[in-house]
């Protein structure tokens, strides 16, 4: 989706800078395919740190009034695992239409809340949620805020874990079942949401 594109990762940082020695890294990713890529987040030491590496990166809450600074329009805007910590989702939405050109793509991914190992867990008394988790999303919650903010839920589908450890290769039996006889969504830990802007 990025190859060839002006791309605004936000959340660059991804908690901390050393995530930009991984060779997973989601901003290095987006920089080998994208034609520009311009990274923020709010953590300033984790963006104090890639500025001094080089990278095209800024401190700015794009939610905020500090986003309105960005005068560039972007053809696709990442947005990976942060939307559950914002606490007006609303705005992000807001944000990514005026920040896209017309037709470009807001992406994001969220933690699924109908997980099914989330929901065993719940179950048992045994849920492990991020702290900063604030809200879960749902694919209609997704296409409203979407349509409030001038944008279209166009897709959005599971992310399966990778890669496959010890620990989960014991519930591959299950997972497998899962998906041959529920929506296979249930065996995703995150869905991953494109939104147009209109």
């Amino acid at each position: 989706m990025a190859k060839n594109k002006n791309v605004l990762d936000v959340g660059v940082v991804n908690h901390i800078a050393e995530s930009a020695e991984d060779p997973d890294w989601l901003h290095g990713r987006l920089l080998a395919v994208a034609s520009r890529c311009f990274g923020v987040d709010i953590a300033a030491e984790g963006i104090r740190k890639l500025l001094e590496k080089g990278y095209n990166v800024a401190l700015c809450d794009i939610t905020s009034e500090q986003g309105e600074n960005i005068t560039d329009r972007f053809d696709l805007i990442i947005c990976g695992e942060l939307i559950e910590h914002l606490g007006n989702p609303s705005r992000l939405f807001d944000a990514a239409r005026r920040l896209l050109v017309p037709g470009g793509s807001l992406v994001l991914t969220t933690p699924n809340p109908f997980y099914l190992g989330r929901i065993f867990r719940h179950l048992f008394n045994a849920s492990c949620e991020n702290v900063d988790h604030v809200t879960m999303l749902f694919a209609s919650g997704v296409a409203e805020l979407a349509d409030r903010a001038g944008l279209e839920l166009k897709s959005y589908r599971g992310i399966y874990p990778e890669p496959v450890t010890k620990k989960r290769k014991l519930f591959l039996p299950v997972k497998w079942m899962v998906q041959a006889t529920t929506n296979n969504e249930a065996a995703c830990e995150s869905i991953v949401y494109e939104c147009i802007r209109v």
